[in-house]
């Protein structure tokens, strides 16, 4: 973690900090903040670790407000072994994920997760199992797209055609196509 003392200038190095949340090495890696993802009202960091042999999606907790640049963030392991279809040099899975809020917080309190698989062909679904419990991160998985030739881009979710139902596009690189879902509930 990088901050300055003097944000948003980062110009004075003397005023630059770095922080490590977590020792173990991985490699390269998508990383956001999230306004919650295990329903207890606290921002998180949702991270995907994209590898040839071993990917996979871990969330931190924050700490207490105020004590984010010396307090404990606790990892999660979400999700893992992910890995490309083909190894080769520079392939890895998984990609980006996003959160999304497929149903209404009074049906579901946390959100539903979309991972991009990266090389790996696919897009996956995660939801949890315990969706009431703040202190359980199990998530069941389940592929939602599935090709056996092409590296998934980025994922995006959108209601683009205000039928209150979001469309879910998926870039497929190799095929050269896009393709178009329209998530419903159960």
């Amino acid at each position: 973690m990088f901050w300055s003392d003097s944000d948003p200038l980062w110009n004075d190095t003397t005023k630059l900090h770095v922080r490590h949340i977590d020792y173990e090495p991985l490699p390269y890696a998508y990383i956001q903040l999230t306004q919650d993802l295990n329903g207890d009202q606290r921002p998180d960091l949702l991270v995907t670790v994209n590898d040839e042999f071993n990917g996979s999606l871990v969330a931190y907790e924050l700490p207490p407000l105020g004590d984010i640049r010396k307090g404990n963030f606790t990892k999660h392991v979400l999700a893992s072994d992910f890995r490309p279809l083909t190894q080769a040099k520079g392939r890895g899975a998984p990609g980006q994920a996003i959160t999304i809020q497929l149903y209404s917080l009074t049906v579901r309190k946390k959100p539903s997760l979309i991972i991009s698989g990266d090389d790996d062909g696919c897009v996956y679904l995660l939801e949890a199992i315990h969706d009431d419990d703040p202190s359980n991160w199990e998530y069941s998985i389940k592929i939602i797209h599935q090709s056996d030739k092409s590296t998934i881009g980025q994922v995006s979710v959108e209601d683009v055609d205000n039928d209150c139902h979001p469309e879910m596009f998926v870039p497929a690189y190799n095929e050269g196509i896009v393709y178009i879902y329209r998530l419903v509930d159960k």
